[in-house]
């Protein structure tokens, strides 16, 4: 199965489709869920990296926590956050 997202439409809740889609359809076998993987992970992380990234995108995060995914720094330094990670049922997605 293909999947193509327009990323001039794309929003936080094509991110969260995507999201629910890694964690029932995609086989994972690794805690860590990386680029190296399916594309649907591969649009998972760059949809993250563009909406969930910044001080501008901080409502993004709260919508995709209320959605049911734990968003968290997983480095980070005095200026802010370093990593983003999302915490799936099959594995952590890290961003950023």
């Amino acid at each position: 199965m293909s999947i193509l997202v327009d990323f001039t439409d794309a929003d936080v809740s094509v991110l969260i489709k995507i999201l629910k889609r890694i964690d029932s359809d995609i086989t994972i076998t690794s805690d860590v869920i990386n680029e190296g993987s399916h594309q649907l992970i591969k649009t998972a992380i760059k949809l993250a990296d563009e909406y969930l990234t910044g001080d501008e995108n901080f409502g993004n995060i709260i919508t995709v926590r209320e959605a049911g995914f734990h968003v968290y720094a997983a480095e980070q330094d005095r200026f802010g956050w370093l990593v983003g990670a999302i915490r799936l049922k099959r594995g952590t997605l890290y961003f950023g």
